[in-house]
C-alpha cells in the first residue's frame, strides 16, 4: 500500500509539470520552434538546480546514460507536437500513453519480475482505460506521417524508461545527481543546436519571443521535473517494473484528468469519467 502511495506522489509531481507546461503551451506557443525554446527553458531550469550537487557525481557511465536521456527528451517532444499536428489528438495520446508497455514487458522477460495474475489484470484495465477516454474526431487525419511519428513517439518514450532501469542496475547509480544534470545539460544543449539548425535551414535568423510567461511557468516546472526525475530513477531502482510503469501511467491519465477540470475549467465528458473510474479499478488490482 505504501509504495502504490509513493506512485501516487510521483504521478502528482508529474502531473503538475504538465499541467504549468499546458498552462503555457496552450496560450502563447506558436509552432515548434517556440515549443523547443519553452521546453528548453525548463531543461535549463532542472539543469541548474542539480549543477551543484551533480557536477562532482560526473562519471563516463553517468555522462552516458544522462546524454543518451537528454536527447531521447528532445527526440520524444519534437516527434510528440509533429503528431499532434499531423494527425488525430485524441490517437496521439492513447498510443503515446500505450509506450508504458515497452519498460512494463522488458521488465518482465528482460529482468525476470514476476507478473501476478492481479497485476495482468490492472494492466489491460489501464490500456481499456486509455481507450476509453479517447474523444471521437470528426475528421481524423490518419496518414504515413502520422503513423511514423508516432510511431518514434511511442518508441523514444517507452525506450527512456528501459534505459533509465538500465542505468540503475549499474555501479553509477548511486551518483544519481550526475545523471540527472547530464540529462537536462544535455537537453539544454540539444534545444539551442535544434533552434540553430533550424536557423540555418530557413536561412535566417528564427525569431523566438520569450515571454515572462514562459520564466514564470518554466521556472516551477523545470524544478518540478528535475525532483521528478530523481525521485523516479530511484523508484525504477526500488520497485518492480510491471507495477511501476503501469500505474504510474494510469494515475497521471487521472490526476491530469482532475487537474484539467480543477485549473482549466474543463469539463470531463463519461468517456473521461468512465476511463478515470475503469483506471482506478485498474490500480487497485495492480496493488493487490
Amino acid at each position: 500500500m505504501l509504495t502504490v502511495l509513493w506512485i501516487v506522489f510521483l504521478a502528482i509531481l508529474a502531473s503538475s509539470k504538465i499541467a504549468l507546461q499546458s498552462t503555457v503551451a496552450r496560450r502563447e506557443l506558436h509552432g515548434i520552434d517556440e515549443r523547443i525554446l519553452f521546453n528548453g527553458i525548463i531543461f535549463l531550469v532542472a539543469a541548474l538546480i542539480f549543477l551543484p550537487s551533480g557536477i562532482g557525481c560526473i562519471t563516463p557511465g553517468t555522462s552516458f546514460y544522462g546524454c543518451v536521456i537528454g536527447i531521447a527528451s528532445i527526440g520524444f517532444q519534437l516527434f510528440y507536437v509533429l503528431s499532434m499536428s499531423n494527425g488525430p489528438v485524441s490517437l496521439t495520446v492513447m498510443f503515446n500513453n500505450f509506450s508504458m508497455l515497452i519498460p512494463t514487458v522488458a521488465s518482465a522477460f528482460l529482468f525476470g519480475e514476476a507478473l501476478k495474475l492481479t497485476q495482468m489484470i490492472g494492466i489491460i484495465l489501464i490500456l481499456l482505460s486509455f481507450a476509453v477516454t479517447v474523444r471521437a474526431e470528426k475528421e481524423a487525419r490518419i496518414s504515413a506521417k502520422w503513423i511514423v511519428y508516432i510511431l518514434l513517439t511511442v518508441i523514444i518514450n517507452g525506450s527512456m524508461s528501459l534505459i533509465q532501469k538500465l542505468y540503475t542496475q549499474t555501479p553509477d547509480a548511486v551518483l544519481i545527481n550526475g545523471f540527472v544534470f547530464m540529462t537536462y545539460f544535455s537537453a539544454v544543449i540539444g534545444s539551442a543546436v535544434i533552434l540553430l539548425l533550424t536557423s540555418f535551414r530557413k536561412q535566417r535568423i528564427v525569431k523566438l519571443k520569450c515571454t515572462r510567461r514562459m520564466w514564470l511557468f518554466g521556472l516551477p516546472a523545470g524544478i518540478t521535473l528535475g525532483i521528478y526525475h530523481l525521485l523516479y530513477t530511484q523508484s525504477i531502482a526500488a520497485i518492480p517494473g510491471v507495477l511501476l510503469f503501469p500505474t504510474l501511467n494510469g494515475l497521471i491519465i487521472i490526476i491530469s484528468s482532475l487537474f484539467s477540470m480543477l485549473f482549466f475549467r474543463e469539463r470531463l465528458t463519461r468517456r473521461q469519467i468512465l476511463g478515470c473510474l475503469i483506471g482506478i479499478t485498474a490500480i487497485v488490482f495492480m496493488s493487490i
